[in-house]
Parts: structure tokens; sequence; C-alpha cells
């Protein structure tokens, strides 16, 4: 009787210390025995549940640092030191003090995305932030016209993704020969009786080929390589509650 229980016992305090728990299988007493069996279950169970909640954060942080790669790319600040070098040589001291706050503050907002969800109002101020330093690199070579109701403001949403958008627009838009305007609209409309936050971002550019933008319509992978996974990131990121329009970036 007592050597069996000891058994068990001892069992339980390996599992303790290090998670093992092995099945003797000459337990003398059939209960205690199928017992030992079932804790032995729970515990393969438990690592098949832990190791699969690993992975899945391993996942998710290889997302996170793709996304993270994708914004903090090199050539973009090597573009803000050649500006801010070309305005030193001429002495435009007030430029390079605001170019490098704007900088600044881009940096710490991107650092900052490990948050789930941010006010509009964060997000926007770290648009316009983006946007006055693309203002600067472009020579006012765009026009942007931003029309946010105030009651948009205090809504809550994940960090990042209108930038995102901005960012697409200016990229795939904006060229030396042509004035392009860019619109970041927001507004609140009723929609089957319940109120929701309506966010656009156009632009007077060509827009998306229809191929890409019956992907984007349809949540389909877009990306090729390295290449268009801005937006694919984003979905993964965040869902697929956002919807893109043919004027859209």
């Amino acid at each position: 009787m007592v050597r069996p229980i000891d058994l068990f016992n001892q069992n339980i305090e390996r599992l303790k210390l290090d998670e093992q728990y092995t099945v003797d299988t000459y337990y003398q007493i059939n209960e205690l025995g199928d017992a030992s069996e079932l804790m032995a279950d729970m515990v393969s169970k438990d690592k098949r549940i832990k190791i699969a909640i690993y992975e899945k954060t391993l996942k998710q942080q290889k997302t996170k640092m793709d996304f993270l790669s994708l914004l903090i790319k090199p050539h973009f600040y090597l573009n803000c030191l050649s500006i801010i070098y070309s305005m030193a040589q001429i002495g435009d001291y007030i430029q390079i003090q605001k170019l490098t706050s704007c900088v600044s503050e881009y940096l710490c907002y991107i650092f900052k995305s490990h948050k789930q969800m941010v006010t509009f109002a964060e997000e926007l101020a770290h648009v316009e932030k983006y946007l006055a330093i693309q203002k600067m690199r472009y020579r006012n070579g765009f026009d942007i016209h931003i029309d946010i109701k105030e009651e948009v403001l205090e809504v809550k949403l994940p960090p990042i993704i209108v930038q995102t958008f901005v960012e697409n627009a200016i990229k795939h838009t904006i060229t030396w020969e042509d004035d392009i305007e860019l619109f970041l609209l927001g507004e609140k409309i009723m929609q089957d009786g319940i109120e929701i936050a309506v966010i656009r971002i156009e632009d007077t550019g060509e827009g998306f080929e229809n191929v890409i933008l019956h992907k984007l319509q349809n949540h389909q992978d877009i990306s090729e390589g390295e290449m268009r996974i801005g937006i694919y990131l984003i979905e993964k990121k965040n869902g697929s509650g956002k919807r893109v329009s043919g004027k859209d970036r």
C-alpha cells in the first residue's frame, strides 16, 4: 500500500520541479495506476498546448518584426539625413530643427506601436509628422487636405494603420512632374442602425490596378517577395475590417 502511494507522490514532486512525469507500470493499486496514467495524459496535453502557444507567439513576433522592418526603412532615414545635410549647407537651420523634430517623434511613435489600440487623434498626429517630412523631401510637390470630424478623434484603432495607407499613396503617386492632391477624410455615419467611423485616404493618382484591387477587396495576398507587403501585413496584423476602393491607395 505504501510503496505505490510513495511512487505516485514522487512523480508529483518531479512534476513540480521540471514538469516531467513518468507512469510506473508496477503500481499495485489499480485506481492509483489509473490516476497516474490520467495525470501523465494531462501533462502531455499541457505540453502540447504550451508548444502551440509558443509557436503562435513566435509567429506573431515574426509578423510584428516584418511589420517594423517594413516601417523602419534605411533609405527613408538616409533621405532625411541627405535633406538635413543640404539644409546645413545653405544654413537653413530652422528647417533642420523642424525636420529632426519630426523624424524623432516619428520614430518614437513607431517604437510604441506595440500598443494594441490608439486614438485616431494619436494616429493623426503621427501621420501629420510623416507628411511634414515628405513635404520637405518633395518640396511641396503635393497638397494634403485633411478633414477629420471631431467625433472621430477619440475612435480607437490599431496603430500605424492609417500611416501605412498614406505612405502607400505618396510612394505610388507622387512624381516630380505632376502636382498630386492627397485627401484624408474621417466622419461617423449610421449603417444598419449602428454608428461607425469611416476613414478614407484618397489621391488624384492612377489608383490600383484592377487585378490588385480585386485581390485587396477579397482579402487575398498581393505580396510579391519583399514587394507589396505593406497593406498585406496591415491586414494580417489587424484583421480584414477595412475596405479598399479604386481611389484608395
